[in-house]
């Protein structure tokens, strides 16, 4: 292996936990996260097939078929992780040139591998319906997180601009919440029948506020039209507030990860 081994182990188990380093760039590795990812694609066509009322048996039988056996193959992998959790992970140390870090099983990969599989393999003895356990295999597409270096950069942007972040949520809160109180104080007795309570008045506010507009709700009274302009216009600064922060955040991480490589 290019690598090199992450321990004095049998070749099989080195080749393992080459495999399973999600950040190995040797063939095998790279076809093994190629073969996820097919696997992956297969069951959420196999999911949304499953679903579909004009299938007949046998092709419902077949669809769950392919739904449990990549559900075992996926369980199968999360307990060849854990079994050789503490191999993979003085691998990456070593390669990464990191100090100590938990565990696969300890750490957000593993608990984002579990959250993927555990659930559905729970549910699908009991629930086994198109409205049940299937469904589950949506979850399945967070796997590709592991792979991403974009997901983590986003992770790491927003813990470090969440004081920004927490305060452009909270005044989207305001306008929301006040938007939704004085639209059903201004239409309760003009609509009495479409704003029946601040609950409802809150879903109007949410579509306004994003600037979506179903149309299923709309102010009549002057005072409710004035009150919709403002939360329209608050919904455009805060989601433009939130979108600047976000790429602000986005531009120094890149900068400071393109100038970490550079400087290695």
């Amino acid at each position: 292996m290019t690598d090199g081994p992450a321990s004095r182990m049998p070749p099989w188990v080195d080749l393992l936990v080459v495999v399973l380093d999600r950040q190995s760039m040797t063939v095998p590795a790279r076809l093994y996260r190629r073969a996820e990812a097919v696997l992956i694609l297969v069951g959420l066509l196999s999911m949304v097939a499953f679903t579909t009322e004009s299938l007949t048996e046998t092709q419902r039988l077949l669809a769950s078929a392919v739904l449990i056996a990549i559900m075992l193959l996926f369980l199968v992998d999360a307990l060849v992780r854990i079994a050789l959790s503490r191999p993979i992970t003085l691998r990456q140390r070593r390669r990464m040139g990191e100090g100590e870090s938990a565990p696969w099983a300890g750490s957000a990969w593993g608990a984002l591998d579990v959250l993927t599989v555990v659930p559905m393999a729970i549910a699908a003895p009991l629930f086994w319906t198109p409205t049940g356990a299937p469904l589950l295999a949506s979850l399945w597409l967070l796997r590709f997180a592991r792979y991403s270096g974009g997901g983590r950069m986003l992770a790491t942007v927003i813990l470090r601009e969440r004081e920004p972040i927490l305060g452009v949520l909270l005044l989207f809160g305001i306008v929301l919440t006040g938007g939704a109180v004085l639209g059903f104080l201004a239409e309760r007795h003009t609509q009495p029948a479409v704003f029946t309570s601040v609950g409802a008045a809150l879903w109007w506010a949410i579509t306004t506020l994003t600037t979506t507009g179903y149309g299923d709700m709309a102010p009549v009274t002057l005072l409710g039209r004035m009150v919709g302009g403002a939360v329209m216009i608050g919904g455009l600064g805060t989601i433009s507030l939130l979108a600047g922060i976000l790429a602000t955040g986005f531009s120094a991480e890149l900068k400071r990860t393109n100038s970490c490589a550079a400087g290695t």
